[in-house]
């Protein structure tokens, strides 16, 4: 008899939480990590699931799903995300999953965002790990039950999970004539007032 369980991955809290979601306040040319040289973020099957389960990571992308720009023009259209799986050895994939009551494993991952110039606003990014089209389970009896793995990703043509963060960017304060503070680039600057000019 088997059965279907749909299997996602999190964002594991504590010393390996991803430091990187919802940090605001990322001024241009400047770069803030996730990661330090002992510590990464990590990710890990979903603690909620009351099988022992074990899954095969085949590899892991970035892609951005929201990009920012400036304020007169779109500023660049390119990601301020960099990321790779955090690991000693060059050839980390595949990487076995497994979760069982008590005890588990997980991935870490180096994630940083570097400000563009002129950018403004929220970026976000979301990190696709990709799964065997299969994992296994082990019941009580010790008998091995095959479990669908369902695709939660962002591309359709695998099994994948994913996990996103957000970063918050801002230029240079401007104070208008009316008292409100705008963040704009030099750039965007000139662009205006060019284009104010004629």
């Amino acid at each position: 008899m088997g059965f279907s369980r749909q299997i996602t991955i999190e964002n594991q809290t504590g010393s390996g939480a991803n430091t990187l979601t919802n940090r605001g306040n990322l001024p241009a040319l400047s770069t803030i990590a996730a990661n330090t040289d002992s510590t990464f973020p990590q990710i890990r099957l979903n603690q909620t699931l009351n099988e022992a389960v074990t899954a095969m990571l085949l590899g892991a992308e970035i892609y951005s799903t929201t990009i920012n720009g400036g304020v007169v023009f779109v500023t660049n259209q390119n990601s301020i995300f960099s990321f790779e799986a955090a690991t000693t050895s060059p050839n980390v994939f595949p990487f076995k999953l497994h979760l069982s009551p008590g005890e588990y494993n997980a991935i870490g991952y180096r994630l940083s965002a570097t400000g563009q110039e002129c950018a403004s606003g929220i970026q976000v990014c979301a990190v696709v790990w990709t799964l065997s089209s299969t994992a296994l389970s082990a019941t009580s009896a010790g008998t091995i039950i095959p479990i669908t793995v369902g695709n939660g990703g962002v591309t359709s043509d695998v099994p994948s999970v994913s996990s996103s963060t957000q970063v918050f960017c801002i230029n240079s304060p401007i104070y208008g004539a009316d008292g409100v503070v705008r963040f704009v680039c030099q750039a965007d600057l000139s662009r205006f007032v060019q284009s104010y000019m004629g």
